[in-house]
Parts: structure tokens; C-alpha cells; sequence
């Protein structure tokens, strides 16, 4: 019986010890690939969080542009009205009031048999000027308040 326990442990003796001394190296691989990944992740959310500083910077930048965009096409919130009266335009029934960005205006009155004309509205406070062969033509501006300032004829452009 001692003969076989020698034997036993001359068999596995060799295969404990052989699989202890594969622990070390195993275990310093784990060791190098654990920090490599670590170095992986820790570069990958260093440059994710560097693309989400750049996507919110030109969200920003975006956002700016609009905003000078609409500021440069809205100028001061005032609304121009112009209108042609003398133009052969509509129908025999005069047109007296409009109603333009939330305020009622009166037309001028051209030919009482024609309607008013074409009206153009202009998103900013403008001062036209008009050249030959526009003599029915005048403007008034609508201010952010709803006031307007009356009818003007434009200047002539020179």
C-alpha cells in the first residue's frame, strides 16, 4: 500500500508542481492583457469624450451661426409693407384693411376701382427707393409693438 501512495504521489507530485509553476506565467499574462485593455479603454473615452467636446462645440457654433442668421434676416423685429396701388391688379372692389404680422393696416387708395395691389412684405425696417415709372408706390413699417408709422411714398433712387 505505501508502494502505491509512492507511486501516487510520484505521478502527481509533477503535475501539481508543473501546474504552479504555469500559474506564474499565466498570471503575469492576465496581468499585461488586463492592462492593456485598461490603456485601450482609458484612450477610447478619452477620445470619445474629445469628439463629444468637438459635436457639442460645432452644435454651439451651429446654434450661433442661426442665431446671426435670424438677427440679420429679422433685423430689428420690424416688418416693412410695401405696396404698388396704381398697379392693374385685382378686382372692382376696393381692399381698405389688411391684416400683416398681427396688425390691421389701411391701404392708400390708388384708382377706387382697383384693389390695392401687390403687397410685399420685407422682415426688417427698410427704406425703399423707386425708380421711373413707379409712381403709385408707398411703404409703411410695423413695428415689433404693433404701431405703425403711416404711409410714405419712397424716395425716388437716384
Amino acid at each position: 500500500m505505501d508502494s502505491s501512495r509512492e507511486a501516487f504521489w510520484k505521478i502527481i507530485f509533477p503535475l501539481l508542481f508543473g501546474f504552479f509553476v504555469a500559474l506564474i506565467p499565466m498570471s503575469i499574462k492576465f496581468d499585461q492583457l488586463e492592462r492593456q485593455t485598461k490603456a485601450e479603454r482609458d484612450a477610447i473615452a478619452g477620445q470619445m469624450s474629445h469628439l463629444r467636446d468637438l459635436a457639442n462645440q460645432a452644435a454651439e457654433h451651429a446654434a450661433d451661426e442661426k442665431r446671426e442668421c435670424d438677427a440679420a434676416i429679422m433685423g430689428d423685429g420690424a416688418h416693412t409693407i410695401l405696396v404698388d396701388v396704381n398697379h392693374p391688379y385685382g378686382g372692382p372692389d376696393q381692399i381698405m384693411y389688411k391684416t400683416v404680422s398681427n396688425a390691421i393696416i389701411t391701404l392708400p387708395t390708388g384708382n377706387p376701382r382697383i384693389e390695392g395691389g401687390p403687397i410685399w412684405v420685407v422682415p426688417r425696417a427698410i427704406t425703399p427707393h423707386v425708380v421711373d415709372g413707379v409712381l403709385g408706390a408707398a411703404y409703411t413699417h410695423i413695428w415689433p409693438d404693433g404701431r405703425t408709422d403711416g404711409w410714405h411714398a419712397p424716395a425716388r433712387a437716384e
